[in-house]
């Protein structure tokens, strides 16, 4: 009876061995490019996402010439640091923010008391080619600038837009090849600061053109 307890004892050991060698073996040949990396986007439903979508439409003579619409626009660092008020709220210095007037480099104190002035956002047009990049602070080669009539926004389900509209009445002939939203944080009454900024085909317009430009900024 003894030897019966003794074999399957040992038969169990085997087993056991067998068992691990072929965990660990398994786990050895695991490939790590086959592990999913995190998402960042509102793919699948997971999660939540911002997006930038630009509009244009050039009108003369009454009639829509051109439309164009441009989404995964590039928000600016001064947008980055706009965020930052609204979500630290502290007393906290934000540096390497350039305003428009000098491109000077600016601290930002934190505070949730700051933010976008609706009476003194700017949508501005020029003809620069060189693309956007995240540091820019300006437009290479402004034409045109206007206030924006409006921040509009609109509330539907889990989905939520933000837009930034303004209208110019076109009064020379340019290739319009850049546009970008500026914007004056209350807590800088005298300084302007580029959130967004974006180079497309050019638009040819002429004198008598309307120009409409909107931004759209989606949340989820």
């Amino acid at each position: 009876m003894k030897a019966k307890y003794l074999v399957a004892s040992m038969l169990g050991i085997v087993i056991l061995s067998l068992a691990v060698y072929s965990t660990l073996h398994s786990v050895s040949e695991i490939n790590i490019t086959n592990i999913d990396e995190p998402k960042t986007s509102n793919e699948d439903g997971f999660g939540s996402s911002i997006g930038v979508v630009l509009v244009i439409e050039n009108e003369r003579n009454g009639e829509i010439v051109h439309r164009m619409v441009k989404d995964d626009d590039l928000s600016l660092r001064s947008m980055a640091g706009l965020w930052l008020t609204m979500i630290k709220g502290t007393d906290v210095e934000v540096a390497d923010v350039y305003r428009i007037t000098d491109g000077v480099q600016t601290g930002i104190l934190l505070h949730t008391s700051y933010h976008i002035n609706p009476l003194n956002s700017m949508i501005r047009i020029g003809t620069g080619t060189t693309g956007a990049t995240y540091i820019d602070w300006k437009l290479e080669t402004e034409v045109y600038t206007d206030k924006v009539e409006a921040i509009g926004y609109s509330v539907a389900g889990l989905e939520m837009n933000c837009t930034f509209t303004a209208t110019f009445n076109i009064l020379g002939s340019y290739a319009i090849t850049e546009a970008g939203v500026s914007t004056i944080y209350d807590a800088f009454s005298n300084t302007e600061f580029l959130i967004f900024r974006d180079t497309f085909s050019a638009i040819n317009v002429i004198s008598g053109d309307i120009l409409t430009v909107e931004y759209i900024i989606m949340f989820n």
